[in-house]
């Protein structure tokens, strides 16, 4: 081979070395995406999968989805304006979350610096994913739903609704969205100075960051502190909180949830003590009894 012939050839070795290098260094924010739940789910993620797999369960019970393929996912993106009266709520992401939060199985801390570490990448504003997020976020001004969904179906293939971590988004996206008024309504409730002062004062800042009495805690530490009031306060119980604008319905609903959790625990005890049943089972006076003793007065307020 004569030498100009090879000084040709190689640029263009060089240069299909350089894109198969490019290309094996590409990342998949996606499966990076869901790699950041894995890693830090004690289960590596198994209830998180079980979790999706019975909200899609769920859906095709009550035929809003035709089966569990891509194309399914697809048909209600372009349709979901048929089903604004279906209570999303129910697949109950936010109360699974909170539970494993609470159970200890996931650690949320470590989970929100891995993604954050991962959209930190150069390529992460040209990635699709990153296109998704920001049509998710159009939510706030949209006119309704469908608005959101159709955009969603035009940018994700059926390959692309294969993906586990798209998918996870769309169902939490349903569960915040899905059914509810665009427009927030005011559900703040005005306290006294003295109920104020003798409440438990807690302010919900994000999903991960939970302050009470000016100290930090993680949702373990929240429900253990609300067991400490309760069990010294009693029948004064009042438990005050102050939500950011930011903070979806459903995640106020789970935490209000989880703190009447805490609450039933103690009218148990007390109704076993007393009458040798549980609380459920009292008659509607009995239970009036102990309610008295360990009332659930949980406000949204601010302080």
């Amino acid at each position: 081979m004569k030498l100009r012939h090879v000084l040709y050839i190689i640029p263009i070795i060089l240069n299909s070395i350089s894109i198969a290098t490019a290309q094996s260094n590409t990342i998949n924010f996606e499966d990076e995406y869901m790699k950041c739940y894995d890693d830090n789910f004690t289960d590596n993620g198994k209830a998180l999968r079980g979790f999706i797999q019975q909200s899609e369960k769920v859906l095709s019970d009550a035929n809003i989805f035709k089966g569990i393929s891509g194309k399914s996912y697809q048909y209600f993106l372009n349709n979901s304006g048929r089903y604004t009266r279906i209570k999303y709520a129910k697949l109950g992401f936010v109360s699974f979350m909170l539970g494993q939060l609470g159970e200890g199985n996931f650690d949320i801390k470590k989970f929100k610096a891995c993604t954050e570490n991962l959209k930190k990448n150069e390529a992460y504003k040209s990635s699709k994913m990153y296109r998704v997020e920001e049509i998710l976020k159009q939510i706030e001004t949209a006119g309704n739903v469908q608005d959101i969904t159709t955009q969603i179906a035009k940018e994700l293939t059926l390959v692309d609704l294969e993906s586990t971590c798209y998918r996870l988004q769309i169902l939490n996206f349903l569960e915040l969205h899905g059914s509810k008024n665009l427009k927030k309504p005011n559900e703040n409730i005005m306290l006294s100075e003295t109920e104020l002062k003798d409440a438990l004062k807690i302010h919900i800042k994000a999903q991960d960051e939970i302050i009470i009495q000016d100290k930090m805690v993680s949702f373990g530490e929240l429900l253990q502190e609300v067991k400490t009031y309760v069990k010294k306060n009693m029948s004064n119980t009042i438990i005050a909180l102050k939500v950011e604008e930011n903070i979806s319905k459903q995640f106020i609903t789970a935490i209000k949830n989880q703190i009447g959790t805490v609450i039933n625990t103690f009218r148990d005890e007390l109704a076993m003590k007393k009458y040798q049943r549980s609380f459920n089972e009292l008659s509607k006076n009995e239970q009036e009894e102990i309610q008295k003793t360990y009332p659930e007065k949980i406000v949204q307020t601010n302080f």
